[in-house]
């Protein structure tokens, strides 16, 4: 085989290994959102989804799980409702823009911005992470 083309093709596989090893390490350092032990999602817990762009960011689907079959998104932290998600029916999208989704009021409970500008109680009382 002429020398030429021995070092495209071994210039090539040495290419593919690189990509393959880049969407590895990306794919690893993805992981499912673990909440703590109250059941609270929150930066520390929840920022786990890589972002070409941002680095970890806010994990971006979440499912109504709320045992009355719906969660209240609100203006603010425990502030005036404006809309209404509802179990088997509506995925929750996380604000991605600025990376981190999540707020603490001052009594320590998580809330996480949505897409929809509103804020849902980010604990597995009333949603859980999804693939998406």
């Amino acid at each position: 085989m002429n020398k030429s083309l021995m070092a495209l093709v071994g210039a090539g596989f040495v290419l593919s290994a690189s990509f393959a090893t880049v969407g590895l390490a990306q794919a690893e350092q993805t992981t499912f959102p673990s909440p703590n032990r109250r059941g609270d999602f929150n930066a520390r817990n929840a920022n786990t989804f890589l972002s070409e762009t941002n680095g970890l960011v806010t994990w971006p689907t979440w499912q109504v799980v709320s045992s009355d079959g719906e969660l209240n998104c609100r203006q603010t932290p425990n502030g005036r409702i404006v809309r209404v998600y509802f179990n088997n029916r509506d995925i929750v999208h996380a604000e991605l823009r600025g990376g981190n989704a999540f707020v603490t009021t001052a009594n320590g409970s998580p809330w996480m911005l949505t897409r929809d500008r509103c804020y849902v109680r980010a604990n597995t009382q009333y949603i859980r992470p999804v693939w998406q």
